[in-house]
């Protein structure tokens, strides 16, 4: 059902903080799916130390799921999965070729953080440009939100790095890296849940 309230028109059924967190974790599980996918492909031909492969397979296990999700709720269409993709695998790709070409880029923290940033960014804006195409206001949320999850997401996987790892037990070691990983995608759909659910308020009418 739909209200109207201040000029804007608002969903009784929106798509809620706590909905959204579940459907990022979702997703970066599917995500991770691919990143073993493209990364056993790569093996087969002997192609390594690339890192593209971490951005686009989480830009499509997130992608598909929000896609499937924004679909039915918001009327959002297959952009949404294109944004994720590009916008989050975009900035490792470019990484990937900077790196190998002039042999600059050497330090994998940096790198991560950087790449981290940017596909908040561009995922952001891109995001961004389609919810403001479908009349909402306060969209650009969507950009500040993206970008400092992600920010956070990448910082969360280097501390990993930091971690004292010399306990034998490796039952222990992994339980530790999926605690990092998953609290950095906690982070980001509730950053994310809480700018989509100020969007959600906030639609133009159009006469």
């Amino acid at each position: 059902m739909i209200t109207v309230q201040n000029g804007n028109i608002s969903s009784n059924n929106p798509i809620g903080v706590l909905k959204w967190v579940g459907i990022t974790f979702l997703g970066w599980f599917i995500g991770i799916v691919f990143i073993i996918l493209i990364s056993n492909i790569m093996e087969l031909f002997n192609i390594e130390g690339l890192q593209f492969q971490l951005g686009v397979g989480i830009g499509i296990g997130m992608g598909l799921i929000q896609y499937y999700v924004l679909r039915k709720k918001l009327g959002i269409g297959f952009e949404w999965f294109w944004a994720s993709v590009i916008g989050i695998g975009l900035p490792f790709i470019l990484f990937d070729i900077i790196r190998f070409s002039t042999m600059q880029i050497n330090t994998h923290e940096v790198y991560l953080i950087i790449c981290g940033g940017l596909s908040g960014l561009f995922s952001g804006l891109f995001y961004h440009f389609i919810l403001k195409r479908k009349d909402y206001n306060k969209t650009i949320l969507m950009v500040v939100t993206n970008t400092a999850g992600w920010l956070f997401t990448a910082y969360s996987i280097v501390r990993m790095n930091h971690v004292d790892y010399s306990s034998p037990d490796k039952l222990q070691m992994l339980i530790v890296n999926i605690v990092f990983i998953l609290f950095g995608g906690f982070i980001l759909g509730l950053l994310n849940g809480l700018s989509l659910t100020i969007i959600q308020k906030n639609r133009k009418i159009i006469p």
